[in-house]
């Protein structure tokens, strides 16, 4: 409708869209006085409105998106039909939502509004992911105690490792090992749930025994570890005298 020398007009525009702009025309001249005389009332011969948008993403903090998108994630909109926003993910983190501030402050959005109108961006936020490290020490202990827990930002960090008396430490077996690792480094930007276990070999110790001239009409075993089963050593006999003990 348009309203000119006191009177409303009534008539149809023809609307065309191209690259996300929709033009409404009307012919000028076309509209007639209603007053009796005639002349052509003055009418604006088009009209243009702007009907999609740009829809752009950042992180938090107004940084660059570090997420993945999704396939077939909106890149715009238009007016009268919106858009859904998706769930971007990110190694390390999980998603938190989008907001329209660049502070992430208020309510995350997921959606824009059919009624909606001119470009958006939306910032994403990240929460980082915690992951748990657990330990098999199998009767091990260790001086200073190993992170029981680690994220993607954690700095770069290599497991201490444990005694275990009698026995040699050989290495951890676990998450990320093809076998025994003595030393094992966990880098940062790793992710994921860990385990160890700590792997041991018994310690040999070989007897030396000093006969001081004496002979032993039995052998003493060569070699003794913390497993092996309790022993008695055989007493040496020397001719002209009596053996009265082993010192130790």
């Amino acid at each position: 409708n348009t309203i000119a020398n006191g009177y409303v007009y009534t008539f149809t525009m023809k609307a065309t869209s191209s690259n996300g702009t929709t033009t409404i025309t009307l012919p000028a001249n076309t509209i007639k006085d209603r007053s009796g005389n005639g002349n052509p009332v003055a009418v604006s011969p088009s009209l243009s409105v702007q009907n999609t948008y740009t829809i752009s993403y950042k992180d938090c903090g107004d940084t660059a998106f570090s997420g993945t998108h999704g396939s077939g994630y909106p890149t715009s909109y238009e007016y009268g039909t919106g858009a859904t926003l998706d769930s971007p993910t990110k190694t390390g983190y999980t998603f938190g939502g989008y907001f329209t501030s660049s502070a992430c402050s208020g309510t995350a959005v997921t959606s824009v509004g059919p009624t909606e109108n001119g470009n958006k961006t939306f910032y994403a936020k990240w929460n980082t992911n915690s992951y748990t490290i657990s330990y098999t020490l199998n009767g091990g202990t260790v001086a200073t105690p190993n992170p029981t827990s680690y994220t993607v930002e954690t700095a770069t960090f290599t497991l201490n490792n444990p005694t275990k008396e009698g026995y040699e430490f050989i290495g951890w077996t676990g998450t990320g090992l093809n076998s025994a690792t003595k030393t094992v480094t966990i880098t940062k930007g790793s992710t994921g749930d860990r385990s160890y276990t700590a792997n041991y070999k018994a310690k040999t110790y070989p007897p030396t025994c000093f006969l001081e001239g004496g002979t032993l009409s039995k052998n003493t075993p060569v070699t003794h570890n913390i497993a092996t089963e309790t022993f008695t050593l055989n007493n040496p006999t020397k001719e002209g005298y009596e053996f009265i003990g082993w010192t130790y």
